[in-house]
């Protein structure tokens, strides 16, 4: 029952699957015996904290060889008995069916919970992952992306996505526009549940194509932010709305041969340096 007198340093690790579900380890030692929490450790002399993750990870689950997102630092001194730990939080995204988990080490068991019925857990662990999942957007656009997979219908073509999505899209943001056209034209409320609904389906469609075209939301988002900076530095102005004149890359008009169609990238992007049209 050592305690300690200088902060050491810990990583822990939420592996979340695609189903939501997180996974556990049973603790073996003291403190919270017997009581399921996030695997993790101390860091080693020489390790990096995410190399301790990995480690750990490895060790307690038999989990190997993923890739970690590092989310946050928790260092509340009473957050552990044995004294002051600072750990840093490692957030892993999988399908749970694609792994053999296998406890080991400090771990009596290892085990998925889903994440709408998590046991009473060890160390500040419980707001660790309410904190994830509240916060981390990488997460939510994952479980979104997932969620598109699992209910489209289509073969795995690219191409099939793809026109399955903009027809998609067109088709759903005419139901938006017609909810538009019953308030300004017709007397009508906005109906805001129908509304949501009719968005979160023309966000579906979006998201099927950028996953087609080898994109994510985040980078959709960042691309947009960037132009309207550089085309409306100070805020909109009708002047730069109408004459365009501020360093925008050209339009282009390209063939399906002048694609390369990666596996990565399905959809390729676009040879010889031509640069995508705004």
């Amino acid at each position: 029952m050592a305690i300690t007198t200088h902060p050491t340093l810990t990583a822990d690790i939420a592996l979340l699957s695609t189903d939501q579900r997180v996974l556990l380890i049973k603790r073996r030692k003291w403190p919270f015996a017997d009581m399921w929490a996030l695997p993790g450790g101390k860091l080693n002399p020489g390790e990096s904290l995410e190399e301790t993750a990995l480690r750990e990870l490895r060790e307690e689950t038999g989990v190997q060889g993923l890739a970690l997102t590092q989310f946050r630092v928790y260092s509340n001194p009473e957050r552990d008995p044995r004294g002051h730990f600072i750990s840093t939080v490692y957030v892993a995204l999988l399908d749970a069916d694609t792994i053999n988990i296998q406890a080991g080490d400090d771990a009596k068991e290892a085990q998925w919970f889903p994440l709408t019925e998590l046991p009473a857990l060890a160390f500040d662990h419980a707001t660790i992952l309410g904190d994830i999942l509240r916060e981390q957007p990488l997460l939510t656009e994952h479980f979104y992306v997932q969620e598109i997979l699992r209910t489209y219908a289509g073969s795995d073509e690219a191409r099939d996505k793809l026109c399955l999505g903009a027809l998609g899209l067109a088709g759903e943001s005419g139901e938006v526009v017609d909810q538009v056209k019953k308030f300004i034209y017709q007397g009508h409320e906005i109906d805001r549940a129908k509304m949501r609904d009719e968005l979160g389906d023309v966000l579906w469609y979006f998201a099927l194509i950028c996953h087609a075209t080898g994109s994510t939301l985040k980078e959709v988002m960042r691309g947009n932010v960037e132009k309207l900076r550089r085309r409306y530095p100070q805020g909109f102005a009708v002047e730069r709305s109408i004459w365009r004149e501020e360093a925008i890359p050209a339009v282009y008009t390209a063939s399906s041969e002048e694609l390369d169609l990666e596996e990565d990238y399905p959809f390729g992007r676009a040879r010889g340096g031509i640069e995508a049209g705004e």
